[in-house]
């Protein structure tokens, strides 16, 4: 592996924004799907209720409407549009406009579908704007009145200036390509019954119509003033690590990858992730230590923040080890939740 392929020397093409708040993070996917020109990418773990959800939805077939050409994939499980909601898949799947997949579709007899699941959480614009972060759609996420079920994330917003081909958001593209394409996914629906067809049509009328009504209402969600350079930090290097595309268990590329740059620290490293469960592949590596004088930071959830009781009673299990290995570790307590994404930084 060439670390120094994670580095630039120059103010590269693309511009980078730190999403922070959840409100303002749906202002900007709004933004992007509005402004699309050509084609919308998105593959996302879930689309879940709301008034943000059903606003952003109606924004979507408006862009499919108006000729965008739309690809959706979502986790074959976990996707939230069920029940009545299901009519947005309807919606989805029967629009000329757009393509409806699922990655790794639930099937009983076969274990590893069970697990295998997309948390995935990227939308692409035009090959100009780019998502990646933790959160889903949703008012869990994306709501202006954070209720208690409100979860707390981070998402970055990449600006490819101008338009060139070696902007990380080409690999962000070739990756929802790999995924769309690969074995584990497939086709939501083969064939759409009449009646399927018809509560599609239904449903996407009422989503149009709250969309189009809030536009007349002027209501903020749907009227984002965002001026994307003027907005947007510049960088001289953005990377994107993806682990391969697997069943059971995953060889830990990105694990790997941070342990090899964090050998080339010199002051610090800084993690941040929502939780640390290591597993027997990735403790291989620990062993390659970094320089004794590199501080070394985790921040994670704590037990009053996680919205994931199941994986953080994994952390629990190996706490004491991480601590033990000479890290200082930090437990964020409410009422933040980090639920997707992961932050790694290092001083040379």
């Amino acid at each position: 592996m060439n670390t120094e392929n994670f580095y630039g020397k120059e103010e590269s093409t693309d511009r980078v924004m730190l999403l922070e708040n959840g409100y303002f993070s749906g202002l900007v996917r709004m933004q992007m799907i509005q402004e699309a020109r050509h084609t919308i990418d998105i593959a996302y773990f879930s689309i879940g209720k709301g008034r943000s959800s059903d606003l952003l939805m109606g924004a979507l077939f408006e862009a499919a409407d108006r000729g965008i050409r739309i690809r959706v994939l979502l986790d074959g499980i976990s996707h939230g549009l069920k029940g009545k909601r299901k009519n947005v898949l309807y919606a989805l799947a029967f629009h000329n406009n757009i393509e409806l997949k699922y990655y790794e579709p639930f099937t009983i007899f076969k274990p590893w579908t069970w697990h295998n699941r997309l948390h995935d959480k990227i939308i692409v614009v035009d090959g100009q704007l780019g998502i990646i972060g933790g959160r889903n759609i949703g008012d869990k996420y994306l709501a202006s009145q954070p209720d208690k079920n409100f979860v707390y994330d981070r998402d970055v917003l990449i600006y490819n200036t101008k338009q060139e081909s070696h902007s990380v958001i080409l690999s962000m593209e070739k990756y929802v390509e790999k995924l769309w394409t690969h074995p584990y996914t497939r086709k939501a629906f083969q064939k759409l019954k009449k009646t399927k067809q018809f509560r599609g049509l239904s449903g996407k009328k009422l989503l149009i119509d709250q969309y189009e009504k809030a536009k007349k209402a002027n209501e903020p969600f749907v009227h984002p003033y965002i001026v994307w350079r003027e907005s947007t930090m510049p960088t001289r290097k953005v990377s994107f690590i993806t682990n391969p595309i697997q069943r059971i268990n995953k060889s830990p590329f990105i694990w790997k990858t941070f342990i090899k740059l964090s050998q080339q620290a010199e002051k610090s490293i800084v993690v941040q992730s929502p939780y640390i469960v290591p597993t027997k592949e990735m403790e291989r590596y620990i062993d390659k230590r970094v320089k004794p004088k590199v501080q070394r930071i985790i921040l994670t959830n704590s037990i009053t923040s996680t919205p994931n009781a199941m994986a953080f009673s994994a952390y629990l299990g190996v706490k004491n080890h991480v601590i033990k290995a000479g890290s200082k570790l930090y437990e964020y307590q409410k009422p933040i939740q980090f639920t997707g994404n992961l932050l790694f930084m290092i001083s040379v």
